[in-house]
């Protein structure tokens, strides 16, 4: 079994590896999160050891990321800890998703004792998976349909018994939501609704509430049509750790099936006796019931209990009535079918019945019992009491009532009737409907329902009617037969209401949908204008339409667009001191001229001097003024036809607006496309630059692999010297082991500063007065010995009194000393010298490095700021670097609002000028950087 170690000691890190390989383990070893996390990805270690504090990574997201991805197969987490071991740490880092937790210094016996431990349960769980596997062997070969749904709704199993009940495949189901396949397999295909158990029962099991098992019944319809019937039971289930719902299916179809006949064929049987108004009752040859239906508790009032193997006189019934009954009841068992009819009391009070007695013989012919048939027919009465009643009720209808006989004459019809047409029952009895030309003045309408008399059949229908004075008005009409008990047409009634109000309402409503319709196909105000004023011409027979415009240049009213015959008026400028498109905006209400005068026509004499009644309504809309809708004609027009201006002004303003909205859209899309065709072309110099870095990168990847191969190929050897080595030369070893050391701590601490600089971007630090003369003072004389070593001359010369700056210390002593140490590495002869000075009319700070070096070559200027560059000049292999330093040198001007300016000419020096501000830099300000090369 392997295990994953995390620790970025590495002493720590050497020991626990030798302990557990001891132990039969095999081991993977990581020093840091980012190297355990890329481990852990390509082994799948099954136990990890973790340090909880890293050098990059805290091991609490480390651990989180192990266990939420599923690309390290959720190992088994160690955590381990010598800082942080108290209860409160502890606790944290099990809910962090650790395992275990162990506090370091930890001995090798407990140690090993918390792997086993690990291994163990691992190992239980192998076993526990390899049941699981037999379990799903064994549902999946299961005849009923099993099925599993997640918290979400997905499907998560499919067996093959539910692929066989609902004919759809595992695959074409498996992650699916349930409600999906629902619908799929639903009769009539449409989704279940919010109310559906399924929805409910994983609502309450993402709740964590308990869900009892469900078991129901319904009808699928599988693909290739065919209905089954399927009983299911649902209950909550845990599967691969996760709560779930569970599903248990049985096609029970054809066990329905035969219910379904048995049923029906009881359901027949049942119908004839117990659902029939009629009495059903069967007597033995005592007279004693042995049957009585429900009905009989209608007549009696005693339910049909009462009477089984009981006589009428021990039942209680009315003894004169027993009496004539039982003699009935002889005759018919000796062989007789007997009719009769009674009266008899009932618990409703008395009513009239006929009986019928038929004998019911047994195999040999002989009477062994009579069925005897009761009805009532005291209904009969009754509807004829009632008829008196409808009558009455006829008489009184809001709606127009007449009756026609057989033959299609008239002979009744109710007061509404008169009323709509004027017309009294003596003058219309006796005609037909070909006869009522004066009320029903359409001869198609009289056509219709005199055929609706010689068919019996029912008509529905609208049509104009006519009153008596000449009023026209549109009726709903409605004919059709009345018939008897035995379906026989005994007359006709014919049933007219009155719907005028209700058609305008409708003829209002077709036309503003009309309008509607037509501006949505329209997309500009010059589309949308026509179709406008051409409806409102169509709709209020107006002889001219006009829409205006406001022009503020001319300080008028403009005539836009004009339907009609003064279309030669388009571009009329209509003096906005005397508008009255100018009224109605301001007020936002319609105004209406019914009778034109000469003082009531400011404008309209020049335009319409043809029309006699002129109305106006404002266009507005989202408090925008859009224009002024004018129609004009000969009559006056009713609050009926300005309402339906109104809202077809409603309409017509919303529609401008949008087309005016449209058009700015276009011009903006326009003016968009332009931007996107800059941006385009900004983004392709910029793909072209991130690869520029890309390969920067990759050879900065090259470099730091160079650059960690010779230290550790050195601590490698060195550390092998010191154990089999001259003795005399342990010193010597010892001191290459330190060089080492230094080169890779150098490497570590180049990235792991331009990282924290960068996340000082985001969080800055407080700065604090500093003497940059003082900081310059520290880094000269540290490096001193190291110029002096190579033969090179190290100055500094500080202007006294030098102002002080806001700076964080740390940060600009490891900017001064990346300076520093680059003006030394790549000097082989001369020196280097520094100086400062105040530019106090300015508020900055100056320092110059110059250096007598190798000078940086002109191509490489643009790109020295850049991370990972590191020249191209013949003699920077052999200079140890990372090509960071002046990349965290930026970073850190940057942080401090600093610029920074280079001159250097190649095979013979660089100079290095930096500024800095005095004073705190204003909000917005930006850092500057110039490089410049000088030809000699």
């Amino acid at each position: 079994m392997t295990v994953l170690i995390v620790e970025d000691t590495l002493t720590l890190l050497r020991l626990y590896s030798t302990i557990l390989r001891r132990a039969g383990y095999a081991v993977l070893e990581a020093t840091n999160g980012q190297e355990a996390l890329a481990l852990a990805r390509r082994h799948r270690p099954p136990i990890v050891l973790l340090d909880r504090v890293l050098p990059d990574l805290e091991g609490d997201e480390i651990c989180r990321q192990l266990k939420a991805d599923a690309a390290f197969a959720s190992p088994y987490v160690i955590m381990i800890s010598a800082l942080r071991t108290s209860d409160d740490d502890r606790i944290s880092g099990l809910e962090a998703g650790a395992d275990d937790y162990l506090v370091k210094p930890v001995n090798q016996r407990e140690l090993l004792a918390r792997i086993q431990v690990a291994a163990r349960l691992l190992q239980a769980q192998l076993a526990l998976q390899a049941s699981e596997v037999k379990f799903r062997q064994l549902v999946s070969s299961s005849i009923d349909g099993i099925m599993l749904v997640d918290e979400t709704g997905a499907i998560v199993e499919w067996n093959r018994g539910q692929e066989a009940i609902t004919g759809l495949s595992r695959p074409a189901v498996v992650g699916r939501p349930i409600w999906e396949i629902q619908a799929l397999l639903s009769p009539d295909g449409q989704p279940t609704g919010e109310g559906d158990p399924y929805r409910t029962a994983l609502a309450a099991l993402r709740a964590g509430q308990e869900i009892p098992g469900q078991a129901e019944e319904r009808t699928i319809r599988r693909p290739d049509g065919t209905r089954r019937v399927v009983q299911s039971i649902t209950f909550p289930v845990r599967a691969d750790g996760a709560s779930m719902l569970g599903t248990i299916t049985r096609d029970v179809t054809v066990q329905k099936e035969m219910e379904a006949r048995l049923h029906q064929r009881e359901q027949e049987l049942r119908a004839l006796v117990e659902h029939t108004p009629d009495v059903i009752i069967r007597f033995d040859r005592e007279c004693r019931y042995r049957y009585a239906n429900p009905a009989i508790e209608q007549v009696t009032g005693m339910p049909p209990e009462a009477f089984i193997g009981r006589t009428s006189t021990e039942v209680g019934l009315d003894p004169e009535h027993v009496a004539v009954w039982e003699e009935h009841i002889r005759q018919a068992l000796a062989g007789q079918e007997v009719r009769l009819t009674f009266e008899y009391p009932t618990p409703d009070g008395p009513r009239h019945f006929e009986a019928r007695l038929t004998p019911e013989l047994d195999p040999q012919g002989r009477p062994v019992s009579v069925l005897g048939v009761v009805r009532d027919l005291t209904e009969r009465v009754q509807v004829e009491e009632k008829l008196a009643g409808l009558a009455a009720v006829v008489e009184q209808m809001a709606d127009g009532a007449a009756i026609l006989n057989q033959a299609g004459h008239l002979i009744y019809v109710n007061r509404a009737f008169t009323r709509m047409t004027g017309y009294t029952l003596e003058e219309v009895q006796g005609q037909t409907i070909q006869d009522l030309e004066a009320p029903y003045p359409q001869a198609s309408c009289r056509s219709h329902l005199a055929a609706a008399v010689q068919q019996a059949v029912e008509w529905m229908g609208l049509a104009q009617a006519r009153h008596r004075d000449g009023t026209i008005y549109e009726v709903e009409l409605s004919i059709f037969p009345i018939r008897d008990a035995q379906e026989r047409v005994i007359n006709h009634a014919l049933i007219q209401r009155d719907v005028t109000a209700r058609r305008r309402a409708e003829r209002e409503q077709q036309a503003i949908a009309a309008v509607a319709a037509a501006l949505r196909e329209a997309v500009t105000r010059a589309e949308m204008a026509p179709i406008i004023l051409q409806q409102l011409q169509l709709l209020l027979e107006a002889s001219n339409a006009a829409l205006l415009r406001e022009d503020p240049a001319q300080n008028a009213f403009v005539v836009e667009y004009v339907e009609g015959t003064h279309k030669d008026t388009v571009g009329l400028a209509i003096p906005m001191h005397h508008s009255l498109s100018g009224q109605i905006l301001e007020s936002g209400q319609p105004l209406v001229l019914n009778h034109l005068t000469p003082e009531t026509r400011p404008w309209a004499v020049q335009m319409w001097e043809d029309v006699q009644a002129l109305a106006g309504v404002p266009l507005i809309a989202q408090g925008k003024a859009m224009g002024a809708l004018w129609i004009g004609r000969e009559r006056p027009f009713s609050p009926e036809e300005i309402r339906q201006l109104v809202a077809i002004g409603d309409i017509a303003a919303n529609a401008l607006y949008r087309a005016e909205l449209y058009e700015e859209i276009q011009r903006h899309a326009a003016a968009l496309e332009e931007r996107v065709a800059e941006r385009t072309r900004e983004l392709a110099e910029a793909v072209e630059r991130l690869q520029e870095l890309d390969a920067l990168k990759s050879k900065f990847v090259s470099d730091v692999s160079h650059e960690l191969r010779t230290p550790i190929s050195s601590l490698k050897l060195y550390m092998s010297l010191l154990n089999r080595g001259k003795p005399e030369k342990r010193a010597h070893y010892e001191a290459m082991l330190s060089v080492s050391i230094d080169r890779l701590s150098q490497l570590v601490d180049d990235i792991l500063s331009l990282s924290r600089l960068e996340m000082a971007q985001h969080k800055p630090r407080e700065m604090e007065p500093t003497d940059l003369n003082g900081v310059i003072r520290q880094v000269v004389e540290m490096y001193r010995p190291k110029a002096e070593a190579a033969g090179l001359e190290l100055t500094f010369h500080p202007e006294p009194d030098l102002p002080l700056i806001l700076g964080d210390y740390n940060q600009l002593s490891q900017m001064m000393t990346n300076l520093v140490v680059n003006a030394l590495n790549y000097t082989a002869a001369g020196g280097v010298t520094i100086t400062t000075a105040a530019d106090r009319e300015h508020g900055l700070v100056h320092c110059r490095i110059q250096d007598t070096g190798l000078g940086i070559a002109p191509e490489d200027l643009p790109h020295i700021f850049d991370r990972f560059y590191r020249g191209t000049h013949r003699s920077v292999e052999n200079i140890p670097g990372t090509g960071l330093g002046l990349s965290i040198v930026k970073e850190i001007l940057d942080l401090h609002h600093g610029q920074i300016h280079i001159d250097s000419t190649v095979d013979v020096g660089t100079t290095v000028s930096i500024s800095l501000p005095i004073q705190p830099p204003g909000r917005g300000e930006q850092p500057q950087v110039d490089v410049h090369h000088h030809a000699r």
